[in-house]
């Protein structure tokens, strides 16, 4: 059985970590500024993220983030699974079954590369990425299409 957090728990952090978070009631779904990828320069202007409860996601049209909530509070709130478990005591969840999830390690990704962009036109980052295919690549393209000229 997966984990699924409970509605109110999930509207309560989609209207802590979001930015001018709304409730549309028509279609009962919930929207907000993105947390994650910050909007660009429209924060707080527009909210492109989405919670609907009927589907069980939430979904950015910005950055296009999409997945269950229990990733997004995850992710928004720089939470552990373990941080969400305690926080889920206040709203009378039946968490014994998930602790046995709690012993476990969880997965980090290694990420080489960080999740925003990085400037090639500063020196420290290229060095520090020197050796990295992608950002190999990217120079070259760079280079070839005498983009540095300007």
């Amino acid at each position: 059985m997966p984990f699924e957090l409970p509605r109110e728990y999930i509207v309560l952090k989609f209207f802590q970590y979001g930015v001018g978070s709304k409730h549309n009631k028509f279609n009962d779904s919930y929207q907000c500024g993105c947390p994650i990828c910050r909007e660009g320069n429209s924060i707080g202007r527009k909210q492109r993220c989405y919670y609907i409860p009927s589907n069980n996601n939430i979904y950015c049209h910005n950055c296009g983030w999409s997945s269950s909530p229990l990733n997004w509070v995850k992710e928004a709130g720089n939470l552990s699974f373990n941080d969400v478990i305690d926080e889920l005591k206040d709203f009378d969840v039946d968490v014994e079954e998930y602790i046995e999830r709690r012993d476990q390690p969880e997965k980090k990704e290694a990420s080489t590369l960080p999740k925003d962009c990085i400037n090639l036109l500063d020196e420290l980052q290229v060095e520090f990425f020197k050796n990295n295919n992608t950002v190999k690549r990217a120079i070259n393209i760079i280079k070839s299409r005498k983009l540095y000229s300007c």
